[in-house]
């Protein structure tokens, strides 16, 4: 039976994280002036997506092979007008990088030590293949504050209406919210696969970049 991520790892990657993240709070609730660019909405239903959660061998494979682009989803740009390149990073992709870090680090205590895991490689900018217990739990508690700000960012206002459980009296028992098949409106990221999977082909121009500039901004 599958180990359960025990207390203390869970005390210790969230408090090395607020200590990140709360002097910064105040901040992200003040943010700066949004840029016009906006991509197309497209709606989205919400469910439980098993294949995701699944921490066995099925669940690398998808976690490998479908929830990045092949480099990791860095954006190659040309490096300083010369022939080599150096990746920028994308929210959205790098969201999904931190969660691989989190899921990596809840495997150390969920999956037996001799299991193989796969793990990002930063430097690399690849996908590699090694043991679990090579994440850096201190490179993974930046992603606590790191998506924290993601999400506040995001600022999804949908509304979700609670899934109620009833006796056989037809009494209610018990109610969860888990956002499952709840319709949301939200950006299309095609762009985004498409542009890094350009600069992976063929490394782009270094685009003209300001604080604030996305991919819409850029590519759009």
């Amino acid at each position: 039976m599958m180990a359960y991520l025990s207390a203390g790892l869970l005390a210790f990657l969230l408090a090395y994280t607020l200590t990140l993240s709360l002097p910064d709070l105040q901040e992200m609730r003040n943010p700066g002036p949004a840029h016009s660019q906006q991509p197309p909405a497209i709606k989205s239903t919400f469910e439980h997506l098993r294949k995701l959660e699944d921490l066995g061998p099925a669940g690398d494979e998808i976690w490998n092979s479908d929830v990045l682009p092949r480099e990791g989803g860095f954006l190659w740009v040309q490096a300083n007008n010369t022939e080599n390149r150096e990746g920028w990073g994308i929210t959205m992709f790098h969201a999904l990088h931190c969660l691989q870090m989190v899921r990596e680090v809840f495997k150390i205590a969920a999956v037996p030590s001799d299991h193989d895991e796969s793990h990002y490689s930063q430097l690399s900018g690849r996908r590699s293949v090694s043991h679990s217990h090579h994440v850096d739990p201190k490179h993974a508690t930046h992603c606590f504050s790191y998506l924290y700000q993601v999400i506040t960012c995001g600022a999804d206002g949908t509304l979700e209406p609670p899934q109620r459980k009833f006796d056989a009296q037809g009494r209610e028992t018990s109610w969860v919210v888990n956002g499952a098949g709840v319709q949301h409106k939200c950006r299309d990221p095609q762009l985004l696969w498409d542009v890094v999977g350009n600069s992976e082909q063929k490394v782009l121009e270094r685009p003209a970049w300001q604080q604030g500039y996305t991919v819409w901004d850029a590519f759009g």
